[in-house]
């Protein structure tokens, strides 16, 4: 995918990417991340994929230097009050030199990256003994992937992969982490919400609709699908996986 349609996209989204989706802020979630990273106060944090910062703020005044990267400036520019540096760049080729971080985190980025590269970035910039964290939107499993996959992509265009949850823990192991553990979170999503992002055209939301309604059963129970009035909520599975570098 080409970074030029990625930051178009995430530039479309700026502005209403933090209310599209309940998961983007729940505190029930980012006190799983925070207390997964075990950080302290002598400790460098690396935020890969910052968007609007959420998560880099969760570190920022709290441990030793918070460095953010991202590559579209409508979204990182939100982000500039909640860490210590922002950089400018791809996670593909983390502009920082080896063992540099005691804790590299992604959340919600690897969809639009080359995953394997970037896990092997992420290890290279961690620090012998730190955490690296990958955060990611999943399929609850193979009875439900084809279909999510083919909404996910209808949301996102630019996506470039799909993800199970043991994807993210196979990213990590090639990489070089050991220790590694995986967990899960659920979200109830409003449907309307999730693709009222700024980006997607009205035909594009009315079509990402349809794919729901016509979901097959075993589709719906998984995803413990309700239809309420002209909204639908959607029963979102969250990976997060954490490895340690030796």
């Amino acid at each position: 995918m080409l970074l030029s349609n990625i930051k178009d996209h995430f530039g479309r989204r700026a502005q209403k990417y933090e209310s599209s989706a309940q998961w983007v802020k729940d505190e029930g979630l980012l006190k799983v991340i925070k207390e997964l990273a075990g950080t302290s106060d002598k400790d460098y944090v690396l935020d890969v994929a910052t968007g609007t910062g959420i998560i880099s703020q969760l570190f920022f005044k709290k441990t030793k230097l918070v460095v953010g990267l991202d590559a579209t400036e409508a979204m990182y520019r939100q982000s500039l009050s909640k860490l210590n540096f922002m950089v400018c760049g791809q996670a593909e080729c983390l502009p920082f030199r080896d063992n540099s971080f005691d804790l590299v985190v992604c959340r919600q980025g690897l969809q639009f990256m080359d995953a394997s590269s970037v896990a092997r970035q992420m290890h290279r910039v961690c620090k012998d003994r730190g955490r690296i964290i990958l955060v990611q939107l999943v399929a609850f499993g193979i009875k439900d992937k084809e279909y999510a996959f083919k909404i996910q992509m209808a949301r996102q265009p630019v996506r470039a992969n799909c993800f199970l949850e043991e994807d993210l823990v196979n990213l990590l192991k090639g990489a070089g982490c050991k220790k590694i553990r995986d967990y899960h979170y659920f979200s109830y999503e409003s449907v309307n919400e999730w693709i009222n992002n700024g980006a997607l055209p009205l035909k594009r939301q009315e079509e990402i609709k349809r794919l729901y309604h016509e979901a097959p059963s075993q589709f719906r129970k998984i995803h413990e699908l309700k239809f309420a009035g002209t909204d639908i909520i959607d029963k979102m599975k969250i990976a997060i996986v954490c490895g340690h570098k030796n």
